[in-house]
């Protein structure tokens, strides 16, 4: 049995009960699969000065996790947010963010594929993101969808602007895979999946998938993140020198 927690970094308030029902749809059969949330915060990260200001809850929030014996926890917003600085903190316990699992396996089931971001806010962030998950060459386009992220689940408005956006991608930018880069688009790739006949990658959802795999890697293989060099984890006297 694998305990992953699927870490929504926003406060309880603006918690969507629509991502734990997806995750343990998809979780594996030795996988116990919960859902959690900040005690308080930004509802939504689309301004990086949001991100900047809730990575200490964020990280708080991993350690007390990783202290009560979760293998994994899943970054649940496709900014990953302090995603590098969790992955020195953690000692064992993996972390995967929704962008690094949708972007890995995009480039992985693809030669190309598109984003369908939220607004022209989001774009240079996003592209940072393929950047940063080394899948630029495979990067056949941005697509916006011109909506803001706490709108996103309005399906009358999101469904007909993703038909459009992942027809273009498809036929205008040869595409072959979408990544539906917000983790507020939940719960919708299916439908379309079906009619593209592409691969439609939910972030959430990958985010799990990387995590289950990399929690086996670690079991079977003694394959863990490095914590020589780049990962190394601060001397617990040191830590505990500094107040936080």
């Amino acid at each position: 049995m694998m305990r992953i927690a699927y870490l929504d970094p926003v406060p309880e308030e603006a918690a969507i009960a629509l991502f734990l029902d997806e995750l343990k749809k998809h979780a594996g059969p030795d996988t116990e699969i919960s859902y959690h949330t900040l005690e308080k915060g930004a509802d939504n990260y689309e301004y990086q000065v949001y991100e900047t200001c809730m990575g200490p809850l964020i990280l708080d929030k991993i350690r007390k996790l990783e202290e009560e014996g979760y293998d994994g926890v899943i970054l649940g917003c496709f900014y990953d947010p302090v995603l590098e600085a969790a992955r020195e903190m953690c000692k064992r316990m993996v972390v995967t963010g929704a962008a690094q699992g949708a972007v890995t396996l995009a480039s992985l089931l693809s030669a190309r594929f598109s984003l369908l971001i939220p607004r022209d806010k989001n774009y240079t962030h996003m592209r940072d993101m393929v950047v940063k998950n080394g899948a630029l060459e495979k990067l056949a386009s941005i697509r916006v969808l011109n909506i803001r992220v706490l709108d996103l689940q309005d399906s009358e408005i999101t469904d007909r602007r993703m038909e459009e956006e992942i027809e273009a991608a498809v036929k205008q930018d040869h595409a072959e895979a979408i990544v539906l880069a917000c983790t507020m688009e939940a719960g919708k790739y299916e439908a379309l999946q079906k009619k593209y006949q592409v691969p439609v990658i939910d972030p959430a959802v990958a985010g799990l998938k990387l995590n289950e795999y990399l929690i086996r890697c670690r079991r079977d293989c003694g394959w863990y993140v490095s914590k020589t060099g780049t990962y190394e984890t601060p001397s617990q006297e040191e830590w505990a020198s500094y107040q936080f």
